[in-house]
This record gives structure tokens, C-alpha cells and sequence, in this order.
């Protein structure tokens, strides 16, 4: 769901096709010039024009990543093998040889999840990168984690 709520954004739908907008849209008091701010990342826009164009870019958007990690006992073997990966080596490959992870067998897959189901430090890293980036490395109660963001949404 949108912050603005569905009959914010159908109003929008039909003054773009040069509709007629509900005769309760300004009784209700839903008028499009109304300040916005984005319901993840709390940023104010004056208008509602600027919240769409920030809608698609906002990456406190996203509700759920795909992602793969490499998990480590040590920050140095982290940072040898995030050298690795940015001078181009498979990320997957690197996982199934270095991981401690059960993931390893699946290339440091961990599939979809969403947020509350990784401990804080991984979740916050994870929903933070953009897609195709390598982040980390990320320290937790397990060890050191390298983590690919595969995919958002």
C-alpha cells in the first residue's frame, strides 16, 4: 500500500486521463497539495508530485531482499575476500569455498526475507544496499558476513 492510500492515488489515475475526480475527494480533505512524507523513510515533499518521483528510488522501500552472504570467523578474511569479489570474482563460487554458512552449498543463497527475520546488523546492511551490490563486511553474534543484494521489492 501507498503512504497516500488507494483513493489518493485512483484520484491521480483519473486526472491523468483527464477524468473527473470524485466530488468527496476535497470533502474528505485528501487534496494532492497537502505536505507528504514517505511512510519508510519519513522524508517530507511538499508536493505530491515530488513523494511519486521519490517512491520509486526510496530504498526504505523495499519490503523484502533477496540475498546471498558469506559468513566468516574474521573481519580480515572478510576484507580479503570482499577484495575478491570487487576484483571480480563469483561471489558464489567464493561462498561455497569460504563460507561457514549451510548456505554455502546454494552459493550463500539465503532466498527472500523480510524485515524482523535476520538479526539487526544483517538486516539493516541488507535492506540498506541497492540491488547488485556487494555490502558488508557486517559484524554479528555469528562472525563476520559479506552480503550480495540480489534483489529487492
Amino acid at each position: 500500500m501507498h503512504a497516500f492510500g488507494s483513493e489518493t492515488l485512483d484520484y491521480l489515475r483519473e486526472e491523468s486521463r483527464g477524468g473527473q475526480k470524485p466530488s468527496n475527494y476535497a470533502e474528505q480533505g485528501r487534496g494532492i497539495h497537502q505536505p507528504r512524507s514517505c511512510a519508510s523513510c519519513n522524508r517530507s515533499f511538499a508536493s505530491m508530485a515530488n513523494w511519486i518521483k521519490h517512491e520509486g528510488s526510496c530504498v526504505a522501500m523495499a519490503r523484502q531482499v533477496l540475498a546471498a552472504h558469506i559468513l566468516v570467523n574474521d573481519e580480515s578474511k572478510a576484507m580479503e575476500l570482499l577484495s575478491r569479489i570487487n576484483s571480480g570474482e563469483n561471489f558464489g563460487d567464493l561462498a561455497k569455498r569460504f563460507s561457514s554458512c549451510p548456505s554455502k552449498r546454494d552459493g550463500g543463497s539465503l532466498g527472500w526475507f523480510g524485515r524482523g527475520q535476520m538479526v539487526k546488523a544483517f538486516e539493516d546492511a541488507a535492506f540498506n544496499g541497492r540491488k547488485g551490490e556487494t555490502v558488508g563486511p557486517v559484524k554479528t553474534e555469528f562472525g563476520w558476513h559479506l552480503i550480495r543484494i540480489v534483489d529487492q521489492k
